[in-house]
C-alpha cells in the first residue's frame, strides 16, 4: 500500500525466503522475484537450493528466478551445486562493482575473502580472478536480461567489456543505481556521466530499508538529479519507468502507449517548462 502511495506499480524484489510471497499474492503491484544465492560453502548452496526449489513449486504464479548476490559471496564448492539454475534461468540480477574489495578477491589478505574464511576456512571465491566473460559472464550467458546493481566502482573499461558481454550473447542490461543507498553507506556514487556517455540503459531502484528511508523511486529520482544537475529529467523518468519496465519484461508498463496499462504519476514543480527536476518537487498518483 505504501509502494502504491509512492508511485509504485512493479517492483524487482530480492528475496532470500518466502516471508514475503503471501502478502505479494494479494498486493496490487507487479513482482518480479530474485531469490538470493549467498553460498559460502557446500552445505549453505545445497540448503539454499532446496529452499528455492521449493519456493518455485509452492508459487508457480509469482514470477521468481535464482540470483547471484555478489561476485564475492559463493564459493567454488557452492558454485558447482547451483551453476544449474543459473544457465537455465532467463532474468538475473547480481549486485556489481559495489565494494572496491570485490576488485581484488585474487590479491592476498583480501578483507572479504579473509572475513568469509573466518565463517568458513575452506572459503574460495568462484570468480576471484579472470574476466568478466570467463568468469561470472560464463553462468549468466544464457539469461535474456540482466541486471547489475549499484556499479559505484565501475570503471570505464569493465563497463565496455560488460556490454560487448550483452552484445555478443543478445542480453537486454540494466545498470541499476540506488544513489541514496550508495551515498548513506559508501559516500560515494556511481558514475553516471560514463554510463550516460555509452547509452547504457540506466534504471533507478531504492535498495532496502536497511539503507534508506522510503521505498520511492521518486525520492531517488530528486537524489540523483541533486548530485548530477545536468541529467534532463527526460533522462531520469525513463531511468525510473520504461527502462527498468524493459530490462524485466515488464511489457503492459513503462510508458503511455496503445495497449499498454501503465501506472500515472503527476509531478508537481514551479517550472513546468524545466527539464531539470527540482528538489522542491511533488509526486502525485493519478492512476
Amino acid at each position: 500500500r505504501n509502494m502504491r502511495a509512492l508511485g509504485t506499480v512493479a517492483c524487482a524484489d530480492i528475496c532470500n525466503s518466502d516471508i514475503s510471497y503471501s502478502a505479494k499474492q494479494d498486493a496490487d503491484l507487479s513482482f518480479i522475484n530474485f531469490f538470493e544465492f549467498f553460498a559460502l560453502s557446500v552445505e549453505q548452496a545445497k540448503s539454499q537450493a532446496l529452499k528455492f526449489e521449493r519456493i518455485l513449486n509452492e508459487f508457480k504464479h509469482l514470477k521468481t528466478y535464482p540470483a547471484f548476490h555478489s561476485p564475492y559471496a559463493m564459493s567454488d564448492e557452492g558454485l558447482s551445486e547451483l551453476k544449474l539454475f543459473f544457465l537455465q534461468s532467463k532474468i538475473g540480477t547480481l549486485h556489481f562493482r559495489e565494494s572496491a574489495d570485490e576488485l581484488t578477491l585474487n590479491h592476498e589478505n583480501n578483507p572479504l575473502v579473509n572475513f568469509y574464511q573466518t565463517l568458513n576456512d575452506k572459503f574460495q571465491p568462484a570468480f576471484a580472478s579472470g574476466t568478466w566473460q570467463e568468469t561470472q559472464g560464463e553462468y549468466l550467458k544464457n539469461l535474456e536480461s540482466l541486471l547489475l546493481v549499484h556499479n559505484i566502482f565501475l570503471s570505464e573499461q569493465a563497463l565496455l567489456d560488460v556490454k560487448q558481454w550483452g552484445e555478443e550473447n543478445a542480453i537486454n542490461l540494466g545498470f541499476v543505481l540506488c544513489p541514496r543507498s550508495n551515498e548513506n553507506i559508501h559516500k560515494k556514487l556511481p558514475p553516471v556521466d560514463v554510463l550516460m556517455k555509452h547509452h547504457v540503459n540506466i534504471c533507478l531502484g531504492t535498495d532496502s530499508l536497511l539503507s534508506v528511508q522510503t521505498l520511492s523511486v521518486f525520492d531517488e529520482m530528486k537524489f540523483l538529479t541533486e548530485k548530477f544537475p545536468n541529467l534532463k529529467l527526460s533522462d531520469v523518468l525513463k531511468m525510473a519507468t520504461v527502462n527498468a519496465a524493459k530490462v524485466l519484461k515488464f511489457k503492459h508498463l513503462g510508458e503511455i502507449a496503445e495497449g499498454m496499462k501503465p501506472g500515472i504519476n503527476g509531478i508537481k514543480m514551479k517550472n513546468l517548462k524545466s527539464d531539470v527536476l527540482s528538489q522542491g518537487a511533488e509526486l502525485i498518483r493519478l492512476v
